[in-house]
């Protein structure tokens, strides 16, 4: 029965590597390290590209490098370990800023270049022209009919009242006896005297006189009523 005695080839392969002794060594609080940095850096990279990249990478270098400098203590990726390594990362921290402020600086220089060159002026596509729409002709408006004005009738002057005379009562005298009768004479009526025109120191010389004084029209037994005045003899004098 032969026995197989390990040699150097075996033992390398049986060995774990230096990554699995890397992520062995790390501890939970080393991952929520890890995983805040990873997260820095995404966002870095989304928002600013390839310089902001580099940039948050310098200065996560940075705070490492100042760490292990401060305490000795290897860091949350195992870099570390006393206090003369702590140039490591300070070495890598200003390299990757110089790198990411170097990729700023061309973009901003490449920026106004590419804003420069002139694009193709094109050709101004002739608008079309309005065509004028008609002018819409106005509809005539319907003239009013006037209302006509009713004539106003003239109110009837009332004719001058008369005083009738009342007839006196007469009382039958009583018969005397033993005389001969006697007949009581018939009433006497007796008529009324004529209205007479009273004399008036008013005098118009015509109608258009009365109107202008407001007197207009001169009733028969007003002031300045006179028969020249009343043509129809109807006691309306300018009627």
């Amino acid at each position: 029965m032969s026995h197989h005695f390990p040699t150097a080839s075996d033992e390398a392969a049986a060995a774990p590597s230096r990554f699995q002794r890397w992520l062995g060594a790390r501890s939970p609080s080393d991952w929520v390290g890890i995983g805040a940095v990873a997260t820095l850096l995404l966002i870095a990279t989304i928002t600013g590209g390839m310089a902001s990249f580099f940039m948050m990478g310098g200065i996560v270098l940075l705070v490492l490098g100042l760490y292990v400098a401060a305490t000795g203590r290897r860091t949350m990726f195992g870099i570390g370990g006393g206090r003369r390594l702590s140039y490591v990362p300070l070495a890598f921290a200003a390299m990757l800023v110089l790198v990411g402020s170097t990729l700023f600086t061309s973009d901003v220089d490449d920026a106004p270049a590419a804003t420069a060159v002139p694009t193709a002026s094109e050709s101004p596509t002739p608008s079309p022209t309005p065509t004028p729409s008609p002018t819409p002709t106005p509809t005539p408006t319907p003239t009013p009919t006037p209302t006509p004005t009713p004539t106003p009738t003239p109110t009837p002057t009332p004719e001058p009242e008369v005083e009738e005379v009342e007839e006196a009562e007469y009382e039958e005298a009583p018969a005397e006896p033993p005389v001969q009768e006697y007949e009581a004479p018939a009433p006497v009526h007796e008529a009324p005297e004529p209205v007479q025109e009273q004399p008036s120191s008013v005098y118009y010389e015509n109608c258009d006189a009365a109107r202008a004084d407001g007197a207009a029209p001169v009733y028969r037994g007003d002031p300045g009523y006179r028969p020249a005045l009343d043509r129809d003899g109807d006691g309306i004098g300018c009627e």
